[in-house]
């Protein structure tokens, strides 16, 4: 038997479509999204639609005109008993979901995720380390390869003017920032057509 998930998002995304489906072939899971669009971008809602294993559902209009604090979130908890809910972010609607877990179901597992990039490098973390270890063993090895470690904005505008090819070796990405810079600079881009990397590139790279 699958376990019951539930999952509050903001809106449906080219590069949000295979996580959903892939969340909805795995699990029991319900859909609710706050917006029929990004509110900063614009897609063919209808064509993502579409391209989605499940049928969405959409939350009222939040409290006092306050886009997350949306009290139809407890009705559909209480409703759907789920085991495990998934929010985007840690906003007013997991505030939410925390205070029912709290009240009425405390064996409830709720995840947080983001759609931003987390700094690898500039933080104290496994891939700090990771980075370092790689620096200490490769550097002296490879006169051509430099390890930036983390730079300002503007050096890395720099690098994208030097550069011949942008190659991004992620298997997965949300969207990926980086690869629109490329494209901005007109540098030619290597990449797996993986997640939301095709959609990015748009047949571009």
């Amino acid at each position: 038997m699958k376990k019951k998930v539930v999952l509050f998002h903001p809106a449906i995304a080219p590069y949000r479509v295979d996580f959903f489906n892939s969340l909805n072939d795995a699990f029991d899971a319900e859909f609710y999204f706050e917006f029929h669009n990004v509110l900063e971008q614009s897609f063919k809602q209808q064509t993502l639609i579409d391209r989605l294993h499940f049928t969405p559902h959409y939350l009222k209009k939040g409290l006092f005109g306050i886009k997350n604090l949306r009290w139809q979130i407890l009705s559909i908890l209480r409703q759907t008993k789920p085991d495990l809910v998934i929010c985007s972010e840690y906003n007013l609607t997991t505030v939410l979901v925390l205070l029912y877990k709290w009240l009425f179901q405390r064996s409830l597992e709720v995840i947080s995720i983001c759609d931003d990039s987390y700094d690898m490098v500039a933080n104290d973390n496994d891939f700090s380390r990771i980075h370092k270890l790689a620096r200490r063993i490769l550097a002296p090895m490879l006169d051509d390869v430099i390890f930036t470690g983390h730079i300002s904005f503007d050096s890395i505008l720099a690098w994208y003017r030097l550069a011949d090819a942008f190659v991004c070796m992620s298997e997965h990405e949300g969207f990926c920032v980086p690869l629109v810079e490329a494209m901005y600079f007109k540098v030619p881009i290597i990449a797996f057509n993986s997640s939301a990397i095709g959609d990015t590139l748009g047949g571009s790279g």
